[in-house]
């Protein structure tokens, strides 16, 4: 009955909006025109923004603020509606300043500068800061900031547009689309069923709803729990004691967690440390007065190294910039923006809203919404970045899974700039993407190890045989993304792929049903199940999943490499090595090759690889004899490394069963978390974030930590 009465007075205000006369709505598009914004470069495209009232009873009123298209054509290109989530943070901080809008803030929050890869080239975007609360829109009702919720938000959102489609009648009827992330995964579904549900009542109807597509979404929040903390493990971003606990005392599926569960999941967070949960590999905002010229210089080169695939303009502390930027007298004057002097300052995120306590409803799962949407045709599309923690890739499959959708297109990397940009499935009335290396929002950013524990085996047995001193003096070893258990290392690296988002569901089940660990050949069915798996990977770098390949370079492939890779970080340096130690006169500078040897150094021998006589199922026992023999041990493993992967380590150092010692921590190199660490009776594991098989190729400062740690054998750094 609220839905007919809903729709009966939107149908009325629509007649009288339509009934509006030309005049009017160029007067009140002019009045909205921003002629220019202090600090932006010039720009052939407009701009308008200001505000939309929702509800006049309560003087709730939303602001909204359109770029359109930068194209020769803005008339041609459709409309793209932007809202971000929280619930309470604003559409204008993230979407239009960090992420898909035509302008970037610089770090005074004075000026502006062009975003090269802003979305108006192929749309003309809307961005919406809803609800009332957030950013610059308002209500003159104290209590509507009690009843915020679900239901309410998409109704004004639907009141808004067809107010503003009146003040803006070129839109009418125009291809419309919406986008967002977060939470907006349920702003946007919920609206696109008031739209489908509105335009389903109407004639002609004005707002040409053609899809959505959602990032990150808050899609179902059973799935999502579970899926968040399956990704925390396998990301080694937590214990193996926090993990085991979630899952012995959290209920997925009840409304309020337990205190058990809620202490559990209190310990996992404080095994976090201080990182960015929503884009893992990156540097966190450090304020400024906090950094030292040393962690300037080191945060400058996180920011180009950490995350190969991010842009070059990359700043964590970008919130930061648009808080100056948008609470500035003469940009709010430019944007037509807090005309009621709210007492206030515009913030990224209302805390207000922000607090649940004042969220009146949440649906717990979006998956009806999609059933319908999708049976009524629109297209929809639903993208995750890969590398975000919060509403992680793990918790978006685990929801679709339940949608039980026939695939259409299987699993297939797909690319840009010859490298892979992510993977894709396509389903009967829905596509699946990732974003490889990129976080919560995705528009900001984008083999065989047994010799060291056997040497260190035999030199112990070796010196255990002299009567006199030894003259080695083995105090321990180290080994990095080593191979320690055949068993868990297949396990553990089929795990990765999927929690990665590396392979579909359907292959990693083919893995798990065909293929025994503990056999010593593959049978045929396991052999195909892992090529469908390697045709999924895509032209990845499997030992650094989130850095290019290296390719053929044009003049637009250097351009990129030269943009997207740290400076010291090249993915062609075998190429390099190859030409430089094949050069005589460096052979003879090395006295090297003494006997001509009747081929070419080569990085890697591969006939030596495929005829290897003898290969020990596990390492496990040494690492046991080795431990009772007191020597000094780490194991360390780059978590983006796909090959030996970090999942297979813990799986197979869990089979030691060594009593813990420190418990799984943080650790710090230049206030960043350089990665998780835990002490064990005997041996040491640690993680380095953000790198991969080699571990000091991506992360050179974080190796060093490592290495003094282990050579004067303290724990490593802690936060100070």
């Amino acid at each position: 009955m609220a839905r007919t009465h809903l729709i009966f007075l939107l149908l009325v205000l629509l007649s009288k909006s339509t009934s509006s006369t030309s005049t009017t709505s160029t007067k009140e598009q002019e009045e909205d025109r921003i002629k220019a914004l202090p600090g932006q470069p010039k720009v052939g495209f407009s701009q308008f923004s200001g505000y939309v009232t929702v509800n006049e009873s309560h003087g709730r009123s939303l602001f909204y603020w359109l770029t359109e298209s930068s194209s020769h054509s803005p008339h041609t290109k459709p409309l793209l509606l932007w809202l971000n989530g929280g619930p309470g943070c604003s559409s204008i901080a993230y979407g239009a300043s960090e992420e898909i809008g035509p302008f970037r803030i610089s770090k005074t929050g004075y000026n502006l500068y062009l975003n090269n890869f802003s979305w108006n080239t192929e749309a003309n975007l809307l961005f919406l800061e809803s609800p009332v609360g957030v950013g610059f829109s308002y209500t003159n009702t104290s209590s509507d900031f009690e009843e915020s919720g679900d239901e309410r938000t998409a109704q004004d959102n639907l009141i808004f547009l067809i107010s503003w489609m009146s003040r803006f009648p070129q839109y009418q009827y125009r291809d419309f689309y919406i986008v967002g992330e977060s939470y907006a995964g349920h702003y946007v579904p919920q609206l696109a069923k008031k739209i489908h549900e509105y335009n389903k009542a109407c004639k002609n109807p004005v707002i040409n709803l053609k899809g959505f597509m959602v990032g990150n979404p808050e899609m179902d929040k059973n799935n999502d729990k579970l899926g968040t903390i399956t990704y925390w493990w396998s990301h080694a971003m937590i214990s193996d004691t926090s993990y085991n606990c979630i899952l012995k005392n959290c209920d997925f599926t009840a409304d309020r967690f337990s205190k058990e569960c809620n202490s559990a999941i209190y310990d996992a967070a404080a095994d976090f440390g201080d990182i960015d949960q929503y884009s893992i590999y990156t540097p966190k905002c450090v304020p400024p007065q906090d950094q030292t010229n040393q962690t300037k210089i080191v945060q400058m080169r996180q920011m180009q190294t950490t995350k190969p695939f991010l842009v070059d303009q990359y700043d964590p502390c970008t919130e930061n910039y648009a808080e100056i930027y948008y609470n500035r007298p003469e940009v709010q004057r430019a944007m037509h923006a807090n005309r009621t002097a709210i007492p206030y300052k515009w913030t990224a995120c209302s805390d207000s809203v922000f607090d649940t306590w004042n969220w009146r409803d949440s649906d717990n799962s979006m998956l009806p919404i999609y059933k319908e949407l999708i049976a009524a045709g629109l297209r929809i599309w639903v993208y995750s970045g890969d590398t975000d923690s919060v509403i992680p890739v793990t918790a978006t499959r685990f929801s679709l899974s339940k949608l039980n959708l026939t695939v259409k297109t299987r699993w297939y990397p797909w690319y840009s700039g010859n490298q892979v940009g992510g993977r894709t499935e396509v389903y009967e009335g829905l596509t699946f993407v990732t974003v490889r290396g990129a976080g919560h929002e995705v528009p900001f950013f984008q083999p065989q190890r047994h010799y060291v524990p056997q040497l260190a085996k035999e030199i112990y047995l070796y010196n255990k045989g002299f009567n006199n001193t030894p003259i080695i003096n083995l105090k321990g070893f180290m080994v990095g993304n080593g191979d320690i258990d055949k068993h868990y290392d297949r396990l553990g690296s089929a795990m990765y792929a999927w929690s990665h988002a590396m392979i579909s569901d359907k292959t990693y089940k083919s893995i798990l049903k065909h293929c025994s660990f503990t056999a010593h050949k593959n049978s045929n069915n396991c052999n195909w199940a892992l090529y469908f798996a390697s045709i999924e990977f895509g032209k990845v770098n499997g030992y650094n999943i989130y850095s290019p390949s290296c390719v053929h370079q044009t003049s637009q492939t250097k351009f990129l490499h030269g943009r997207l890779l740290a400076e010291e970080f090249d993915p062609c340096t075998e190429n390099y090595a190859e030409i430089y130690y094949n050069r005589p006169d460096v052979q003879r500078a090395m006295h090297a090759n003494l006997t001509s040897i009747p081929y070419k150094w080569t990085t890697c021998n591969m006939v030596l690889n495929k005829n290897w006589k003898d290969s020990e199922f596990s390492m496990l026992p040494i690492y046991k004899e080795l431990i009772a023999a007191g020597l000094r041990i780490w194991v360390f493993s780059g978590d983006t490394d796909a090959v030996v992967p970090v999942t297979g380590t813990r799986l197979a150092l869990n089979k030691l069963n060594l009593p813990v010692k420190t418990r799984w921590y943080p650790w710090y190199s230049e206030k960043q978390v350089g990665g998780w660490t835990e002490v064990y009776e005997g041996l040491t594991f640690a993680t380095v974030r953000g790198a991969g098989h080699e571990v000091p190729v991506l992360q050179p400062e974080r190796a060093l930590t490592l290495l003094r740690s282990f050579l004067a054998g303290k724990e490593l750094p802690r936060s100070d």
